[in-house]
């Protein structure tokens, strides 16, 4: 019979609509395990993957099965975990549970209230100005500028952020634009990542894309692979188009070809405001796995 049965290699944080894959392994025994998964919302359990059962009674031995996954949003901290069972296990092993910590940017964009644009206001009067972003895995950071007025921050429940700013109007202010961000940068590769490590077969491409969250004026982004810079020359699709708040949101991608000798290699790149006193928002790594042929070298000797 089935004795035990384990998680391994649980997921470590996970993006929102990225695949990844876990595994679960049995003690062994005879006939084979079944082994199946499971993902628990609260009180809601559903199967991940059916798939086929086959139990083999030839010998005495362990059972392993792979599943992949992809997540939503909505299942940061639900649960995975794995059953087994054989002919003659009865009820089905359970194995440990992995909570799932799945990172998903803001679900609303940043929303900024108390002031109507290009609406006319008297000199010493009050402004009390408030930014909101929604939910978010990591919590977003919200900045107001110096110079924009005195700011406090309000943290939600839910994951949300807010930020007050109190501004009194003196005719110094007259068509002033308050710089704001980036507050967020993400970097995401367009195939075979896994959390932060991109799995890819040599002499592949792989395009790395960095988001920079709406700021003013457009954000500069620099690039480092195992901390030296990658040449501008190597960046393309540059675009900052307007976003909600009259801003800039900034994009850049990075292609590579991809061979053995990079395995290993960290790519992240970085976001600032240009001007002396922005501060930079810098993205998470991700971490190359390249998957290669082997291959062999003769050495003959000369007679």
């Amino acid at each position: 019979m089935v004795t035990r049965v384990t998680l391994t290699n649980p997921p470590h944080p996970v993006l929102a609509g990225q695949p990844f894959n876990f595994t679960c392994v049995t003690s062994a025994s005879k006939p084979q395990a079944c082994i199946r998964s499971y993902i628990r919302r609260s009180s809601n359990v559903s199967e991940i993957d059916p798939g086929d059962c086959i139990w083999n009674s030839s010998s005495v031995q362990t059972t392993n099965r792979t599943f992949t996954f992809t997540v939503t949003a909505e299942e940061n901290g639900a649960e995975l975990y794995c059953t087994a069972n054989n002919r003659v296990t009865d009820p089905p092993v359970q194995s440990q549970a992995s909570s799932l910590n799945v990172q998903y940017p803001p679900q609303n964009g940043v929303r900024v209230s108390g002031y109507v644009n290009n609406t006319a206001v008297e000199s010493g009067q009050k402004l009390s100005l408030t930014c909101q972003v929604g939910k978010g895995n990591p919590r977003a950071t919200l900045v107001w500028s110096s110079g924009c007025g005195q700011t406090n921050t309000f943290p939600g429940n839910d994951g949300s952020q807010q930020i007050n700013s109190s501004i009194t109007v003196d005719p110094s202010q007259n068509q002033k634009t308050c710089v704001f961000g980036p507050d967020s940068i993400q970097l995401r590769a367009d195939s075979g990542q896994s959390g932060n490590t991109v799995t890819v077969t040599e002499n592949t491409n792989v395009t790395f894309t960095c988001n920079a969250s709406e700021s003013n004026p457009a954000a500069v982004l620099s690039w480092k692979n195992n901390n030296s810079a990658i040449a501008a020359a190597e960046i393309s699709e540059v675009s900052s188009p307007p976003g909600h708040n009259h801003g800039y949101l900034t994009t850049q991608r990075y292609k590579v070809r991809v061979d053995r000798y990079q395995d290993g290699d960290v790519i992240r790149c970085g976001a600032r405001r240009s001007g002396i006193r922005s501060s930079k928002r810098v993205s998470s790594n991700l971490t190359l796995d390249v998957r290669c042929k082997s291959f062999f070298i003769m050495n003959a000797a000369l007679i």
